[in-house]
């Protein structure tokens, strides 16, 4: 009887500690997640400022070297709304590092 009840407490033991450990290694940690999440964003940030490029490029094709004043008035609007986000994203991806 005595060595069924220690066999029977060891075992719940061991089941504690490898709940406990399981769990530890399962989750992730804050400092992960936020070094994930960091990272992420900044993926988000250099995306954003590919994408805004590629469309100032767009427009200085469709317009191959001709000055901004001769360009259509929304994309001459665009174009500089682009370039101030373009360097305000810039900005703030360089204040990140």
């Amino acid at each position: 009887m005595k060595l069924t009840s220690t066999l029977t407490t060891i075992v719940a033991l061991f089941t504690i500690i490898a709940g406990v450990f399981a769990s530890v290694t399962y989750f992730a940690r804050a400092s992960d997640l936020q070094q994930v999440e960091f990272r992420l964003e900044q993926k988000i940030q250099g995306d954003n400022i590919l994408r805004i490029q590629e469309r100032i490029w767009q427009l200085e094709d469709r317009y191959q070297g001709r000055d901004c004043s001769e360009w259509i008035e929304s994309d001459r609007e665009e174009y500089r709304s682009l370039k101030s986000q373009l360097e305000l994203l810039k900005k703030e991806m360089d204040m990140r590092l």
